[in-house]
């Protein structure tokens, strides 16, 4: 695939360059990172954890994968310069000629949401703005209509991570957005600051201060309704970096005006709100001990914490803090707190503007019990008070849950499968945002999407699925039905799973497997057998062309979405173990065996090649995640490993290994920052050419 999308213009001959760090070394500190040292589950004590959905885990392997080997960090900012040299190459008419791309959906399912906003500038409040984490900014005209359909505002914001949106109440034609998902543990990703729309939402700028570390994770992104000034919640994790930020010329300068107050150097600022008098609110802390902090001009010095320690709000055993104000009382404050662990500590109210604060009852979730997030509060946790009624609260984990009573008793309203009576609403809740002036519309957002009820009052609110062509899912593999005029393919997705497409155009799929989706295929020369991942070395096999996809393995070796790939020929898988075994399945079209096979690598594979000109053996290119590029031969039987790796190729991943006219003719792709990224060979990794033209870092 790769020949055919790179063109001859980048085939220029080139210099190798020197590798940018010595392999040992940066093979030392991937192994030695923490997003390394993680301990693998088995699936029974994943269970305990729970559940199939690893966000945590997938942001950590982007992070390996992106990371620019020299400086350790993701110098995401280049995002920009990258944008803005492919967006001259395509002007210049420079891509594969007569190539044509049909998109293909699916028309049902969407992906991680956390930033949803009613149109201001719509009369009848049915207009509707929402962000994915990946797929840029969307509207639908009508979210109260069955057949909801979606746009996407063209442009770069695709390339990013959005996570808040609001408007200028003085100048409701100006939006702003902030890029980055910081409720991560370390800088796995980041956004690009923050983008700025003043023609209601049709295109965007990203504002040129914000091209800044102050700014690669914007959590929360306020415009306060008297002043118009703009605050930003950042958080960093570099010294004297990120809090509250203020603007008051519409995003051309700031002040920081609120620190961490618990003496660190890195300001985390996870949440702002603004209440219904104007009082500006701001919770501190992510990965973290603070609190809540309150200012009426929102000035550097006026801030006053609101957890006193005397006050009935904690101060230690605290992390994240999510914030929800009611809008027709400025009295009435609610926060809902994770613990120093993962889990959710308690919930809390204030009648008197966080003067004193009172404990709640904590929502008991069916199946789990109080603790709700299954441990993951740092990753979803949201909260919604009522427009029309302070005592009517809404919150969300993992699921959802709502208290007409101020938080004395708590209804659970939804489950991620629809389990125990309960209507089906995705896992993961982000967002939870009322229809203005509404009491029964809201929109939800999730790692499924967006979702709609319009019956919120009700003790069991019905919910429909507002996903159709709401295109922003997260997909890392896909697998093609051999057969001519056949419409089929599989493809696998972060908090997805493994998508069924059965028809053309843009339409809904079925799900063959459920939590995350890794690699997958269908076998080429008998598509009656098919394979779908979860995570790690878990496999799934039909043998009934896609009907049923029971499990073959339950091994948690390997990384979270596992390099894998298929030998069609001798119906064998192989996938990545550790440094010095791949994981060997064999028996796909008959009995299952599951073995290893012992190879010499320098580091865990990041991808896995089968050769397709070796009937009678397999032999297999892998590349590591520290930059080696390896052949092994025999890989069926007893192995042999040879090391390929040009003396001038870099450390980093290696993201992509593709196979020419022969064997001696391959093309490696390195997915970081910081490193030259194409390499070619034509006579089986003696000598390696740079192939890299003027393609953007």
């Amino acid at each position: 695939m790769i020949f055919m999308l790179l063109t001859s213009y980048f085939f220029s001959q080139q210099t190798e360059e020197p590798a940018n760090i010595n392999r040992a070394e940066y093979t030392q500190w991937l192994q030695n990172h923490p997003f390394r040292t993680r301990p693998h589950y088995t699936k029974e004590e994943l269970k305990k954890i729970p559940k199939a959905d690893r966000p945590d885990l997938a942001m950590e392997q982007n992070f390996r994968q992106i990371v620019d080997p020299q400086l350790k960090t993701v110098p995401s900012e280049r995002l920009v310069t990258a944008f803005n040299r492919m967006q001259s190459l395509k002007n210049s008419g420079m891509y594969y000629p007569g190539s044509s791309w049909t998109e293909r959906g699916p028309s049902n399912i969407g992906g991680r949401t956390r930033a949803i906003m009613f149109d201001p500038n719509d009369g009848t409040n049915k207009k509707v703005f929402a962000a994915g984490v990946a797929g840029g900014i969307w509207y639908t005209n009508d979210i109260t209509t069955d057949g909801v359909t979606w746009t996407k505002v063209d442009d770069f914001l695709d390339n990013l991570a959005v996570c808040s949106m609001d408007f200028d109440p003085n100048n409701p034609s100006v939006f702003y957005a902030g890029t980055g998902e910081g409720f991560f543990n370390i800088d796995a990703v980041r956004g690009a600051g923050i983008w700025k729309s003043t023609n209601g939402g049709s295109s965007w700028t990203q504002l040129a201060s914000t091209d800044n570390s102050e700014f690669y994770y914007v959590q929360k992104i306020k415009v306060h309704p008297v002043s118009g000034a703009i605050y930003a919640a950042t958080r960093s994790i570099f010294s004297n970096r990120g809090g509250i930020q203020r603007s008051t010329d519409g995003g051309s300068t700031w002040t920081k005006v609120l620190y961490n107050g618990n003496g660190s150097s890195a300001y985390r600022a996870a949440d702002l709100e603004i209440g219904a008098d104007g009082t500006i609110y701001a919770a501190m802390g992510i990965s973290q001990t603070d609190g809540i902090y309150s200012s009426t001009t929102g000035d550097v010095g006026s801030w006053t914490k609101l957890n006193s320690g005397t006050n009935g709000f904690p101060t230690t055993n605290i992390q994240r803090i999510e914030i929800a104000t009611a809008p027709n009382d400025a009295n009435y404050i609610y926060a809902l707190v994770q613990n120093g662990g993962s889990g959710v500590e308690g919930m809390y109210r204030s009648t008197d503007k966080g003067a004193n604060w009172s404990s709640l009852t904590l929502p008991n979730d069916v199946q789990y019990g109080t603790e709700f997030s299954r441990g993951q509060a740092w990753y979803d946790l949201t909260l919604a008070v009522d427009p029309n009624d302070k005592e009517a609260v809404f919150t969300g984990a993992i699921n959802l849950f709502k208290t007409t009573n101020g938080g004395t008793s708590w209804t659970q309203i939804s489950h991620w499968y629809g389990g125990f009576g309960y209507p089906e609403v995705h896992a993961d809740q982000h967002a939870i945002v009322f229809r203005p002036g509404s009491s029964d519309e809201i929109v939800f957002g999730n790692d499924g999407g967006v979702y709609y009820t319009a019956n919120g009052t009700s003790s069991t609110p019905s919910y429909t699925n507002r996903n159709d062509n709401y295109n922003v899912t997260q997909f890392y593999s896909g697998a093609m039905h051999p057969g001519d005029g056949v419409d089929y393919f599989l493809a696998g997705a972060q908090d997805n799973g493994t998508q069924q497409f059965n028809s053309a155009g843009i339409d809904a799929t079925d799900e063959a497997s459920g939590g995350d989706g890794g690699f997958c295929f269908i076998d080429q020369t008998d598509p009656t057998y098919q394979i779908t991942a979860y995570t790690n070395n878990n496999y799934y096999r039909s043998t009934n062309g896609g009907t049923t996809f029971p499990s073959i393995t339950d091994d948690y070796t390997g990384s979270f979405i596992n390099p894998t790939d298929y030998d069609d020929n001798l119906n064998i898988l192989y996938s990545a173990r550790d440094a010095s075994t791949l994981k060997r399945i064999t028996g796909i079209t008959g009995t299952i065996s599951e073995g290893t096979i012992a190879v010499a690598l320098d580091d865990i594979a990041s991808h896995i090649r089968v050769s397709p000109y070796t009937g009678g053996s397999t032999t297999l290119f892998v590349g590591t995640e520290s930059g080696s590029v390896y052949k092994v031969t025999n890989a069926n039987g007893s192995p042999t490993t040879t090391d390929i790796t040009g003396g001038s190729m870099p450390s980093g991943n290696v993201s992509c290994i593709e196979i020419g006219a022969s064997e001696n003719e391959l093309l490696v792709t390195y997915s970081n920052y910081g490193v030259t990224s194409v390499w070619y060979t034509n006579n089986g990794g003696t000598n390696w050419t740079s192939k890299e033209g003027d393609l953007p870092d």
